[in-house]
């Protein structure tokens, strides 16, 4: 027979390959949601080639070099797509042409400007025709198309105006950059240095509300917006900075959401010798990094608990089951020191009563009042595969659980005050399935489990053991406050000499949360 901590392992073993796939789906998923993608994530397709004397490659190394190196565009590229494009290169136009297409290769890409260009010399022989067209995401919209010509058949004045042309796009792009994640009132931009962004900079968050397109030319002319708040920039890495909401622009303060906009407002104000603004716009000068590195935030929760519980123990060989309902609170905190070091603490207090189940259950009045207690500390670290809190997080954790279970003192049912605790370890994934609706799965076990009783029934434990499952979503009311439900199954049971007391809880928690 197979020893307890033998079963545990393989059972361990499958939960966390479980969390892995549903951590790698949450990946995956994030990466594809195009509607959310970023026009300043930009990539340069095949340029399609009707030029006899000139390498449509060279042209197309210059640009991207150029792309690579401008503060406007965030390049991306991926090899193997393009690989596959170059091998259709007899049908190359009527593939790029096709908005499914367009559409795959964003995703793939993580872009949402498809740049595409054609060169085709003029019948007169009198230069080269050039087409630069920008799509979006969605492989349908068209952003920007122009028809310029070249002179002459040249390498250096192609490339050229084919730039000058997607430096005027970069003008018409209406956003700096779009919101990614939000907590409370911090959220996470994602542009930063790259794009010219600063500590200190003002910005304005719009939201879309429709695009206009052309009726002749069939290019969006016009976006239509609605201004929500004003925030400053506090914090900037290369690629991804972080704002503080300072003043909404509306009396009924709107919901800000991801893929809101970001505006960065134009300012003569001073810079300090890191490059960083001196905001006169909130009267005084922003505080410097160091004060205000991502911290000092966190948040508690309060929740309702309903569910099941079964005592079993078993004495002389004899197996006596009880079971009850139980209803509670639940309250939480946590703290976070950084961005990814946290911590926390989870109280829970629950009333029930047990009723015989299985076997000579002796019960006097039909029922064993009971209570159940737990208080759990933890720290742990989290890990943010695309960077941002919006995206899939897994964390890994240590701690130290405790859980009591006090009944009615029956020694015939082999029943009293039981306390189950020690130091434990746990892994948690959450991932986004959609817009503000969140998914997690969570399991941590006793590493090193102890036992204890008040009253001398059983003894001293030969071997203890504890685990925990749970299963939860969560959906964002506002900036500050969310919802959440979570399943719970939990199992602590202690062994002895021919005995054994063992406690299996199913229970429901749902409540509010808020962010500070």
């Amino acid at each position: 027979m197979q020893s307890y901590g033998i079963i545990f392992m393989k059972k361990f073993t499958i939960v966390s390959v479980f969390i892995f796939t549903i951590f790698m789906s949450g990946y995956v998923f994030a990466q594809e949601d195009s509607d959310d993608l970023n026009m300043r994530r930009c990539t340069l397709l095949p340029i399609l080639d009707k030029v006899g004397g000139v390498q449509a490659f060279k042209v197309y190394e210059k640009v991207e070099e150029n792309l690579r190196e401008s503060n406007w565009c965030d390049y991306r590229s991926n090899s193997e797509i393009l690989n596959v494009l170059k091998s259709y290169e007899r049908n190359l136009k009527q593939h790029l042409d096709n908005p499914e297409i367009l559409k795959t290769i964003a995703q793939k890409v993580g872009v949402g400007s498809l740049i595409k260009v054609d060169l085709e010399t003029r019948t007169d022989l009198r230069g080269v025709d050039i087409t630069i067209e920008v799509r979006g995401s969605n492989g349908k919209d068209i952003f920007f198309k122009e028809q310029i010509r070249a002179d002459r058949d040249d390498l250096q004045v192609m490339s050229q105006l084919i730039i000058n042309q997607l430096v005027e796009y970069s003008k018409l792009i209406p956003y700096d950059g779009k919101i990614v994640g939000i907590l409370g009132t911090q959220m996470t931009i994602d542009t930063g240095k790259a794009n010219s962004i600063k500590i200190g900079d003002r910005f304005k968050v719009k939201r879309l509300i429709r695009k206009k397109e052309h009726p002749l030319l069939k290019k969006i002319i016009e976006w239509e917006t609605d201004e929500i708040a004003q925030g400053e920039i506090f914090n900037v890495t290369d690629r991804q900075s972080l704002g503080n909401l300072r003043e909404f622009s509306k009396q009924h303060i709107p919901k800000i959401r991801r893929g809101d906009w970001i505006k960065i407002e134009s300012d003569s104000d001073e810079t300090d010798k890191s490059g960083n603004r001196t905001s006169a716009f909130w009267g005084d000068k922003f505080p410097d990094l160091k004060g205000n590195r991502f911290g000092k935030l966190g948040f508690v929760g309060l929740s309702l608990v309903f569910g099941e519980s079964e005592c079993s123990t078993s004495r002389n060989g004899v197996t006596r089951k009880m079971d009850g309902t139980f209803v509670g609170l639940y309250a939480n905190a946590d703290f976070w020191a950084t961005r990814n070091f946290w911590g926390s603490l989870e109280v829970e207090k629950s009333m029930g009563k047990y009723k015989k189940k299985d076997g000579p259950v002796d019960i006097g009045n039909g029922a064993n009042s009971a209570s159940m207690s737990m208080v759990e500390l933890r720290a742990g670290y989290k890990y943010l595969p695309m960077k941002m809190f919006y995206g899939p997080q897994l964390d890994g954790y240590l701690g130290y659980s405790s859980y009591t279970y006090d009944m009615e003192v029956n020694a015939t049912n082999g029943v009293g005050k039981f306390s189950f605790y020690g130091v434990l370890f746990g892994l948690r994934a959450e991932l986004p399935i959609y817009k503000e609706i969140r998914i997690s799965f969570r399991t941590d076990f006793f590493l090193k489990p102890g036992y204890s009783e008040d009253s001398r029934i059983y003894g001293e434990a030969e071997k203890a053991s504890g685990y925990k499952f749970q299963l939860g979503g969560s959906y964002d009311i506002n900036l500050s406050i969310r919802t959440e439900g979570v399943v719970e199954m939990i199992n602590n049971e202690a062994e002895f000499p021919g005995q054994k007391v063992s406690f299996k809880d199913t229970r429901i928690k749902s409540g509010v949360i808020i962010v500070f």
